[in-house]
């Protein structure tokens, strides 16, 4: 015990980096906790979309243009509120199945994840981990137009 206190006064800069590290990882994943949308690999969510999910793209309508997984709509995320009825709309003809979600790498439909889990729309927001890069990269097909 001697030599840990020993070391932690000669080597204070690195003994605080490291709990900063720690700390910095309790806030990551008490976060991912707490979220109130799952993330699943687009492996996970191949079972989803088979059994009927209601798939929305979050990029910008030229990029849907040049792929989508096949069945999804286009709603650019930075419009994604104006589209809440229509959202209401699908999933209730898609018999209350989960709503997924997916931009380019999974970071920018993160937000539009939290603010439809916030609309109370009755199902689970599913958020695709990776976006479409992770999609690509399993090499699943696109559907182009």
């Amino acid at each position: 015990m001697d030599k840990l206190l020993e070391f932690a006064s000669e080597h204070t800069i690195l003994v605080l980096a490291l709990i900063s590290v720690f700390l910095m990882f309790i806030f990551t994943e008490v976060r991912r906790g707490t979220r109130p949308y799952r993330e699943l690999e687009p492996a996970q969510a191949i079972r989803l979309i088979n059994d009927g999910a209601v798939l929305i793209d979050l990029r910008q309508p030229d990029a849907f243009r040049n792929g989508h997984i096949a069945g999804a709509v286009n709603y650019p995320a930075d419009r994604i509120e104006a589209h809440v009825d229509d959202i209401r709309k699908r999933i209730k003809k898609a018999q209350e199945q989960p709503l997924i979600l997916y931009c380019d790498t999974g970071m920018t439909s993160a937000r539009p994840a939290a603010l439809l889990a916030k609309q109370e729309l009755g199902v689970e927001i599913v958020n695709l981990k990776g976006g479409l890069t992770a999609w690509q990269r399993d090499n699943l097909p696109l559907k182009k137009g």
